[in-house]
């Protein structure tokens, strides 16, 4: 038997047989890799338990508390968002759909097709905020230099719609700030860094240029 105990008194919060990946004192994360891989997301009182997942993910909102804001789960092709209070965001069945990742009441899922991938930016009422079509070779999530999110997120899309493979920044609402990046590196909360056309410099999060320069200017191994 498994079980987690509160500080400093040492009192049972959670018992269980199974693998306890994750408690916060309302909610634990049981796992069991006996024969497959399966999670359950199960209230710590026992009055409530959703499950078996394949994958089952606390996603944390970034503050330094790092308190969770949702719960993420997939088994098959189907995908549940749960609020920290166990309700139901999100219930959507991808057909194709290989991975994904969220963050502020957004899902970003990377779907297989015959030949290629695409990537959709979805919102919790499971509308299609940004679709990358066939054209897209991958998406990068960018971070900050902690590796930590960020209030304004940006995601970077390498296309073929222009050659050589460019980037598109898109913004949590599936917009595009900026187009026909060369090359993307570090996010802050307020610019991030980009090679456009024979122009390098800082990006704000609306596709203007803070500082910008000639790469023909300066060293860019400096």
């Amino acid at each position: 038997m498994n079980r987690v105990l509160s500080l400093p008194d040492l009192t049972e919060i959670f018992s269980s047989d199974k693998i306890i990946s994750y408690c916060d004192g309302v909610f634990a994360i049981e796992n069991n890799y006996a024969d497959s891989y399966q999670s359950w997301l199960t209230r710590v009182d026992g009055s409530w338990s959703a499950g078996p997942f394949t994958i089952l993910i606390p996603r944390t909102n970034g503050s330094e508390d790092q308190r969770t804001e949702a719960f993420t789960a997939l088994e098959g092709e189907t995908i549940t968002v749960f609020s920290p209070d166990g309700e139901i965001l999100l219930e959507k069945t991808i057909p194709g759909l290989s991975s994904y990742d969220y963050a502020d009441g957004r899902l970003f899922c990377c779907i297989e097709r015959d030949t290629y991938y695409t990537y959709l930016l979805m919102d919790m009422e499971g509308n299609t905020l940004y679709d990358t079509g066939e054209n897209c070779f991958y998406c990068v999530e960018l971070l900050d230099e902690n590796g930590a999110r960020l209030p304004h997120r940006l995601w970077s899309i390498a296309s073929d719609r222009l050659y050589p493979i460019c980037y598109d920044l898109i913004d949590e609402d599936g917009q595009i700030v900026a187009s026909g990046l060369r090359s993307i590196g570090t996010q802050t909360d307020e610019a991030v860094a980009v090679i456009k056309g024979s122009s390098v410099g800082l990006m704000d999060l609306y596709g203007c240029w803070i500082t910008k320069n000639s790469i023909y200017s300066i060293d860019l191994l400096d």
